[in-house]
């Protein structure tokens, strides 16, 4: 028996190596972003939100990168709600999703029963797996509680038991929050032949390499930032916006370097000091051997390794590219709360390279002289890369002291000491990262308890953060005796991030001294993290208000004497900042303001 069949425009596609599983890069057709924004909205719902015993151990990505080919093929709002509704079936099946408007769809499930015992998620911050299990201070787990719970019983505002949005024009979804514990139906085991990765070789894992593993990655990375993040309040970004570029984006890259690359941008969005992305490519891996600031526009060296590289210097071209054209390629990746922080990361960037081939570095004196030369990069972070400071305990003017708090430890501390309670003024450089010794210094400079600002991890229950309450924390800071002089001054600059910013944050508050030089960072609270396909995301995962709870993020702490470099400053060695302090300090030793009643 023999048939024809007539085939009609056929386009034939090589999409890479035979049996790889690898799928190319190709940009997203309009309906195939809208299928792919839908899927991303909830599948980020249903990861967090939904309790089945299921969805706690399915590995997300790899479910993700296994259905999303047929989920972006969708030809129509009736197809792409068919596929996200067989697509989560299997492991999530109260989940509905249908086309039409919010009420075109009647529950499939009963009621909740108020003496019901239910499990829902919990989440203090963005925990590292379901199980409780903490990574610094985030955890997420499954609570038990009545369908019924009062405020009280939930230790929070009580919540609805759903969740329903539009996740894409037409088609809506309907999510539950909490199931009934023993209801298998409902809240069902997961299959014991479960293979996410449909149709994939054996033994082929998700990868940057792989088109729809990209995709799931960086829509599983957005919607955990955007369940999670806690400063939108204050940032002024269209997050949904960037949703669409970023699957764009990753849909296009051509390798992982160019995935990085949309992924460090998704984070710059989040105007976050504490925003990285680290991982391939996400960092060069050498630089030239200085330390360099912007000083107003110029790029100055504030000190080098290299005989070729002086003081006060400024660094135009590096390989006949202008230093300004370079910070302009790098500062769109990069996630800063403030300016003075995009001016620190930028200025090591700038001067940063993916090779250790000897460079051009175009340079101009102070008096204007221009110069090539040829300098050898080493690895990044290698080099001693610290300006020359004055020693602790080191006498800058007739009665005024210098202590170093950059990673000062209690131990230097009490060596510096005699030298601090013997002074009449002290000036404290903060332009760094703190260690222990900051805190305790704190106690030598009040006679009664003093305290942080407010930690406040945020308490999720619920998505797009609706509802959330806060678990809040401080450090309490009993005085030490004997007592240093309160002639004081706090040197700060836009380096000066999270834990120094809790420093200066009780400086500030309780008037502990004057506060010279520039605004801090802007970031303050404690990392949270996010894999993404091998790259690891890092954003500020507690929110951290001043002690007023007037807003700290994006502002900082700022200084009462600002003072800033100069190139004729640093040509001649002086560093204004430290010299501002002095005066500062000397003035109040004259006026007596600093002694005690």
């Amino acid at each position: 028996r023999t048939s024809n069949t007539w085939i009609d425009d056929v386009k034939i596609e090589v999409i890479g190596d035979r049996g790889a599983g690898d799928v190319p890069p190709a940009p997203l057709s309009p309906r195939g972003l809208v299928n792919v924004r839908a899927f991303t909205e909830l599948l980020g719902v249903v990861e967090h939100f939904h309790p089945t015993n299921a969805a706690m151990l399915v590995d997300w990505q790899a479910f993700g990168t296994g259905v999303i080919p047929s989920i972006e093929a969708a030809n129509d709002n009736v197809a792409l709600a068919e596929g996200l509704d067989a697509a989560f079936e299997p492991i999530a099946p109260s989940v509905q999703v249908w086309v039409g408007d919010r009420g075109g769809m009647p529950p499939d499930t009963p009621l909740l029963d108020s003496e019901a015992t239910v499990v829902s998620y919990v989440h203090v911050g963005l925990g590292p797996d379901k199980q409780g299990t903490r990574s610094s201070v985030y955890s997420t787990w499954r609570e038990e509680h009545r369908a019924g719970a009062s405020a009280d019983e939930l230790r929070s505002p009580p919540f609805p038991s759903v969740w329903e949005g539009e996740i894409a024009p037409g088609v809506w979804a309907r999510v539950p929050l909490a199931l009934p514990r023993d209801d298998d139906a409902r809240n069902p085991e997961l299959p014991s032949d479960w293979n996410p990765l449909f149709g994939k070789p054996e033994g082929w894992r998700p990868s940057a390499a792989d088109r729809s593993s990209r995709l799931v990655a960086i829509g599983r990375a957005w919607a955990a930032l955007e369940h999670f993040y806690p400063y939108f309040d204050v940032v002024n970004v269209d997050w949904q916006a960037l949703l669409g570029s970023s699957l764009q984006g990753a849909a296009s890259a051509a390798d992982a370097e160019e995935f990085t690359r949309t992924v460090q941008r998704l984070v710059a969005a989040l105007d976050d000091g504490h925003g990285r992305v680290v991982g391939v490519g996400a960092a060069p891996s050498f630089q030239i051997p200085a330390l360099v600031e912007w000083v107003g526009e110029d790029l100055a060296v504030v000190y080098a390794l290299v005989a070729d590289l002086k003081r006060g210097d400024v660094i135009e071209a590096i390989d006949g590219v202008p230093a300004a054209d370079i910070r302009d390629q790098w500062a769109p990746l990069v996630s800063a709360s403030t300016e003075g922080w995009m001016r620190f990361r930028t200025a090591a960037l700038v001067i940063s390279t993916q090779s250790s081939e000897t460079v051009s570095v175009t340079t101009r004196s102070p008096d204007g002289h221009r110069s090539v030369v040829q300098v050898q990069p080493v690895a990044a972070n290698a080099a001693p890369l610290r300006a020359p400071r004055p020693a602790n305990g080191e006498e800058l003017a007739p009665g005024v002291v210098y202590f170093d708090l950059n990673a000062a430890t209690n131990a230097q501390l009490r060596d510096a000491l005699p030298a601090l309670q013997g002074a009449s003024g002290i000036v404290f450089d903060m332009r760094g990262y703190p260690n222990d010794a900051a805190t305790t210094v704190l106690r030598y400079l009040t006679d009664a308890p003093i305290h942080s600002a407010w930690w406040n991890i945020p308490v999720v229950r619920y998505p797009q953060q609706r509802g959330v309450t806060f678990d809040r924390s401080h450090w309490t800071l009993p005085p030490m005796q004997p007592g240093l002089t309160r002639n004081v001054a706090f040197v700060i600059d836009g380096r000066a991030i999270s834990y120094a910013e809790s420093i200066m944050g009780i400086v500030e508050h309780y008037k502990l001294g004057e506060i010279v030089g520039e605004p801090t960072a802007g970031a303050n609270g404690n990392v949270n993290t996010i894999n993404c396909l091998g790259l690891h995301i890092a954003f500020t995962g507690m929110k951290v208000t001043k002690h007023d709870d007037s807003q700290h993020h994006g502002v900082g702490i700022l200084p009462t004497a600002p003072a800033s470099r100069t190139i004729e400053g640093l040509a001649a060695g002086r560093d204004e900042m430290l010299d501002r302090a002095v005066e500062v300090v000397s003035a109040r030793i004259a006026s007596g303001e600093g002694e005690e009643d």
